[in-house]
């Protein structure tokens, strides 16, 4: 496996390497299953099952997430929304009463944002990742996280970027700092006022597989309208190149409780720091003869932007 991870690396580049390497940790879990599947069966072992939870997962991904967050909401510390809310708004869209507000705080975060995009000089950036607490990699554990471990950047080894292109603010590769319209995809927004500074939240309903927006296009996801997830379809053309080791019956990416941080000067909206958390509930389940593999993990990933200035 270690021979692997290099040449996957390779296979696809994002221009952010912090995305490129997400895209490396998400694919070797899958392909960590696929190989576990044909030595278990070259080695005549009948049947072993490693069962994965049900999605909601609520409280300890959520606990673990929370410390990373900064304050702000992660994991699944509000409980789990299904496809269907994600689709639709759902029981977790805001409510009738609320609808006003949480429009105001959108349009808001996009005026600040766009402003931000357009005007910014230089800033700094950091990305990091984790593996919240909470996970089951089953019989496949301890070939995974040892890999993971190595493509991920840990807070401490964090590199603290100095930037001066706008184009790798949220939402990368656009001219746009927010794109998203719709405020069913919204779970919660708040917005405080203290000091001159205000501080805008706003956390999405979950999404399976979202899709990041095109360069300068229009967004096809919801959570790519805000945040920049990785491309499951970029993913599948990696694992795809393993399917003859293993029918993969199922290899999901569910983005959970992504939350966005704003912090701007009141007057001014003049952006002081943004911080971005998303959440990623993978799932894999592979099948070879009578073998059956499955697993789960979330992949915290956390950018800041701190130290702004504008032209």
């Amino acid at each position: 496996m270690k021979g692997v991870t290099p040449n996957m690396k390779k296979s696809h580049e994002y221009d952010s390497p912090v995305l490129s390497r997400l895209v490396s940790v998400v694919s070797v879990f899958a392909i960590c299953v696929c190989s576990v599947c044909c030595i278990v069966t070259a080695s005549k072992i009948s049947t072993i099952t490693t069962a994965a939870p049900a999605a909601s997962n609520g409280g300890s991904i959520g606990g673990s997430t929370g410390g990373s967050a900064g304050g702000s909401t992660g994991g699944s510390a509000g409980g789990s929304t299904d496809s269907s809310n994600a689709a639709t708004g759902g029981s977790d869209a805001p409510a009738a009463g609320d609808a006003a507000s949480t429009q105001e705080i959108l349009d808001t975060y996009t005026q600040v944002m766009d402003k931000f995009k357009a005007e910014v000089a230089t800033y700094e950036k950091k990305e990091f990742q984790k593996l919240a607490d909470d996970y089951d990699l089953g019989t496949i554990g301890n070939m995974v996280l040892p890999i993971a471990e190595g493509l991920m950047t840990s807070e401490e080894k964090a590199e603290l970027q100095q930037r001066d292109d706008p184009e790798q603010i949220p939402v990368i590769k656009n001219t746009k700092g927010c794109l998203l319209t719709d405020i069913s995809a919204i779970k919660s927004a708040t917005k405080t006022e203290e000091g001159g500074k205000t501080t805008i939240v706003i956390v999405l309903n979950d999404e399976d597989n979202p899709e990041p927006t095109p360069e300068n296009g229009t967004p096809v996801s919801k959570t790519g309208a805000m945040f920049n997830p990785l491309s499951k379809t970029e993913v599948d053309k990696i694992v795809a190149k393993f399917s003859g080791v293993a029918d993969i019956k199922s290899f999901n990416l569910c983005y959970k409780d992504c939350t966005a941080t704003l912090v701007y000067d009141t007057e001014t909206q003049k952006v002081e720091s943004l911080n971005q958390i998303m959440n990623v509930y993978i799932t894999v389940d592979a099948k070879v003869v009578l073998l059956s593999l499955s697993g789960y993990a979330t992949l915290i990933n956390n950018m800041t932007i701190n130290n702004v200035q504008y032209k």
